[in-house]
């Protein structure tokens, strides 16, 4: 009988998390409802984040949740190891949220960043492009509340949640090259838009 991996997350160096998810899913794809709960209690608060990002309605954030953890538990087996267990994660919940936004709640709802992403947002830009023009993190957090959802929704995978543009392509089912290109654009743009004062003109370019 496999063991079930005891340290929390926080104990694994960066690159053995991965390992230990690894070791939760095939647990969970045999039926193991501890190993269910210990991932559970992993992701849930990351992807809460990730939908209160897109909805403010709590119920239909908890209908999600629910939705995305039915959907591990039942699909745990078919994970075919091509992504990391976090990157299949977000990208079961990104499809939830396209079913939901098709078939339930065909609404538009405002993200709201609540800051988050822009404060890190504002510590990986370097000091030799943003430090001088950046001058306040409201003004960011403007100039981000008004692009394109899914140009938000970039901002909050790479800045907030921590993936690498190549786990960022398999969660938004994009190219890498178009995930790099694109946060290339976003820079350059988010640095024009602040020199002007965060008005944003004609809107960032789709």
């Amino acid at each position: 009988m496999e063991s079930k991996p005891k340290s929390k997350p926080k104990d694994y160096p960066n690159k053995d998390v991965h390992v230990y998810h690894l070791r939760l899913l095939t647990l969970i794809s045999k039926g193991d409802r501890e190993a269910f709960e210990l991932l559970y209690n992993e992701f849930h608060g990351r992807l809460y984040i990730y939908l209160k990002k897109r909805y403010q309605d709590e119920h239909i954030i908890h209908d999600i949740l629910q939705d995305i953890f039915i959907a591990i538990w039942r699909g745990a087996s078919g994970y075919s190891g091509k992504s990391s267990v976090a990157a299949w994660i977000f990208s079961i919940a990104r499809n939830k949220v396209t079913d939901v936004i098709r078939l339930k709640y065909k609404r538009n709802e405002e993200m709201n960043d609540g800051g988050a992403a822009i404060g890190m947002m504002t510590d990986s830009m370097s000091s030799t492009d943003f430090s001088e023009i950046v001058s306040t993190q409201l003004t960011l957090q403007n100039v981000v509340s008004k692009m394109p959802i899914d140009m938000q929704e970039l901002i909050s995978l790479v800045f907030v949640h921590g993936f690498s543009y190549k786990e960022v392509s398999e969660i938004m089912a994009i190219p890498e090259g178009t995930v790099k290109s694109r946060m290339y654009s976003l820079k350059k743009f988010v640095k024009k838009e602040i020199e002007i004062g965060g008005e944003l003109g004609d809107g960032y370019p789709m």
